[in-house]
């Protein structure tokens, strides 16, 4: 019981400190818009009358800065949506992909500060599944930040772009969850290990390695799998499947 609970406190502390980073990115840019606006107009008042904006520039700039405190509400909004659950992880009716789309509103910024172009392709023809949505959420935040991770020292091909890309696939049988990258990927001798408790390729300071055992734990609470991909491209690829 105790190490179940360790598990847990673990699991939770990875995803909010994900989390937390990834909302940080996304409030810090419309409120340096804002900060930036709001002296713009500040400095115009100060000016002889001839030389302030004109009413309909002034009008342009506040909208700027009423689009931007959306924006800051919106990433508050998404945040308490994903958490407006209880303390015990229960399976429940989930839209997969309006979760997905939850989790990725984080991650904008922080895609485009390191320049990396993310591919969303969402099958809508995905029905309500008996899913955790927290769990999905913690999974799709541990991927998300070791992909980028993985990415943002990389440097591709000549010509070619950082790419990260989330799927979802309806099967007969199954809902297939995909996200890859194009990164460096993971060497062969590793992945047999990789789902390993405390296996890690990253420095002390940079994780513990319980980030993809916890990913592989919460995916098999679900009645899911969680595989490796090996595939002809470069980068890392993982494959979920969820039995409808």
């Amino acid at each position: 019981m105790i190490q179940e609970n360790l598990l847990e406190r673990t699991r939770r502390m990875a995803t909010m400190g994900g989390l937390t980073s990834a909302m940080a990115h996304e409030i810090r840019q419309p409120l340096n818009l804002i900060k930036v606006l709001s002296d713009t107009l500040s400095y115009s008042l100060s000016l002889p009358e001839e030389k302030r904006y004109s009413p309909e520039v002034l009008q342009e700039k506040l909208a700027d800065i009423s689009r931007g405190v959306d924006r800051i509400n919106d990433t508050i909004g998404n945040l308490r949506a994903l958490f407006n659950i209880s303390g015990r992880v229960e399976r429940e009716p989930c839209d997969l992909n309006n979760v997905i789309g939850r989790t990725l509103s984080f991650y904008e910024q922080r895609l485009k500060a390191n320049g990396i172009n993310l591919s969303l392709e969402l099958d809508s023809r995905i029905p309500l599944m008996t899913l955790s949505p927290i769990q999905i959420q913690e999974i799709l935040t541990n991927l998300l930040n070791n992909a980028i991770d993985a990415l943002e020292g990389f440097s591709p091909p000549s010509g070619e772009e950082k790419r990260m890309c989330i799927r979802t696939i309806l099967t007969p049988s199954h809902v297939v969850l995909r996200c890859c990258d194009n990164g460096p990927g993971i060497p062969d001798d590793h992945i047999a290990s990789l789902f390993d408790p405390y296996f890690s390729t990253k420095t002390e300071h940079d994780g513990m390695g319980m980030g993809l055992y916890l990913v592989k734990r919460m995916t098999e609470e679900m009645n899911g799998t969680i595989r490796v991909e090996k595939r002809p491209e470069p980068g890392a690829h993982f494959l979920l499947e969820f039995a409808l």
